[in-house]
């Protein structure tokens, strides 16, 4: 079977990494992509899949502003895995680690200086953070399965942490200001 790759960059001092084992993997990073992106700098983004059937999806450009000195990565061990990032802004960095199966992760950021960690082991987990403002950090740890966590927080400066221990745990958090 093959495995598929898409890495679009505009801009200077981009760099975009790829490693996939196994079969129908599917990756793609886009910096400084799209038809409003404006040309994006220093952007590092990095999709490592080892198994089947996972989805890596990173994107990190901006509007007329641009993007600039993001950093994300994935990385997926297992099967049927998917996770997606997107960043918006200058500053921003995320890392998605799953290992296990059937795992899905999204993380979302706009503004500047924002940071995310999420780490999922065993299966069936889902993760969500959305994070626009400024300054904000965001750490998800899952170790065991069935776990469910949506972090949303809007404003400047906030700090969360999610830790699921265990099974079938579900959290939410939702910060604003």
């Amino acid at each position: 079977m093959t495995n598929n790759n898409d890495v679009d960059q505009l801009g200077s001092g981009n760099e975009g990494d790829v490693i996939q084992a196994g079969d129908n993997n599917q990756s793609s990073i886009h910096q400084g992509y799209g038809a409003e992106a404006s040309i994006n700098d220093n952007n590092v983004g990095s999709i490592t899949q080892t198994g089947n059937g996972n989805i890596g999806h990173i994107d990190q450009y901006g509007d007329t502003g641009g993007s600039d000195n993001n950093n994300s990565a994935i990385n997926q061990d297992g099967d049927s895995n998917s996770a997606f990032n997107l960043q918006n802004g200058d500053l921003n960095g995320s890392t998605q680690d799953q290992t296990g199966d059937n795992n899905h992760s999204e993380v979302r950021q706009s503004g500047g200086a924002n940071t995310s960690l999420v780490t999922s082991t065993e299966d069936f987990n889902v993760s969500g953070v959305n994070q626009s403002g400024n300054m904000h950090m965001s750490t998800v740890l899952q170790l065991g399965g069935m776990n469910s966590s949506d972090v949303d927080q809007t404003g400047d400066t906030h700090m969360s942490t999610v830790n699921q221990i265990g099974d079938s745990n579900m959290s939410t958090v939702m910060q604003n200001n």
